[in-house]
């Protein structure tokens, strides 16, 4: 594939007047235009542009300093397609240094300094960011869960009328939303566990919950906020032939939540068959604080016996 490149001549230029090299290079198939920018008056390069052609389809003119992102291919032009970037679906690639016309070429570059502009709530060296507006840049980053939180550039000029933003693409992406993450690519993250185990063994004859015996049902957790897991295992039996035992766990004294019951059977002279309660639950968006998990218990009548077995676990979680 041939490769020609054509210069301008370097003698021709005029540097204090803003005069730049500029180099053409042709690989038959694709245009690019690749230039030095910014040169002082005694030559020395303060920062290098990569400029890339493109098509703007997006039925409707692109002004200078819009984000965009590639966002197909025109066989017929053989030049990229760009849309306009926000933060509600795709991350800022380039930007226009001059406006494009619906269905007309131009060039897209990763910086740009954008003049005219309101930043008078910012100070200079402020980062500015990809906002949920399309094309558009914010002072604020984006916080939402779905939102993708990029730093697009900073504030070289605060001023309320003629401020200045310098964009430098693709920048820093200091958040991802929830919908850029592959679905089941990030585990549950364990953060801290604590298990009680084995219970003590008791009695009880109320037929409305209470602790079950001892604080081995008990577990406490000093959180840093989110949510708790609880699992409980518990073996118990009624002392009266197909009767009720319920089991199950509440939250800093809430209501009881993952109830399991059984209905044992005795048959005499026999004693009560023992039953086998088995629950967990998720405690969602718990506060960072101290939190308490209790096992509770209770008899549909007469009266029900704990067997020494069993425990509770609780952990934190994240996700």
């Amino acid at each position: 594939m041939a490769v020609t490149e054509a210069w301008t001549d370097p003698d021709s230029l005029d540097r204090a007047a803003g005069d730049v090299l500029t180099e053409v290079i042709y690989d038959g198939l694709v245009s690019n235009l690749a230039y030095l920018g910014g040169q002082t008056a005694t030559g020395v390069v303060a920062s290098k542009r990569i400029g890339l052609p493109v098509d703007n389809s997006t039925v409707g003119t692109l002004t200078a300093g819009t984000l965009v992102y590639i966002s197909g291919y025109d066989a017929s032009t053989s030049a990229p397609q760009i849309t306009k970037a926000d933060g509600d679906s795709h991350f800022a690639e380039y930007v226009l240094s001059a406006d494009i016309a619906n269905a007309a070429a131009g060039v897209v570059y990763r910086g740009y300094t954008l003049g005219s502009q309101d930043t008078s709530g910012s100070s200079v060296g402020d980062p500015v960011y990809l906002s949920a507006t399309a094309g558009g840049w914010t002072a604020t980053a984006l916080t939402g869960s779905a939102q993708v939180s990029q730093k697009v550039g900073v504030v070289v000029t605060s001023h309320a009328s003629t401020g200045q933003v310098q964009f430098d693409l693709p920048g820093e992406v200091l958040k991802i939303g929830s919908g850029h993450i592959q679905t089941d690519a990030v585990a549950v993250g364990l953060k801290q566990t604590v298990i009680n185990a084995p219970l003590a063994s008791g009695t009880t004859t109320s037929t409305s919950y209470v602790d079950i015996p001892s604080s081995d049902g008990q577990v406490t957790l000093t959180t840093t906020g989110g949510d708790l897991l609880v699992w409980y295992h518990a073996t118990a039996r009624s002392d009266t032939d197909n009767q009720y035992t319920y089991v199950a766990i509440e939250l800093d004294g809430g209501s009881e939540v993952a109830e399991s019951r059984l209905r044992t059977r005795r048959d005499a002279p026999y004693a009560a068959t023992e039953g086998t309660y088995v629950g967990f639950h998720r405690f969602t968006s718990v506060s960072s604080a101290s939190h308490t998990v209790s096992m509770r218990w209770k008899v549909a009548g007469d009266t029900s016996t704990m067997e020494s077995y069993g425990g509770i676990i609780m952990q934190e979680v994240s996700t």
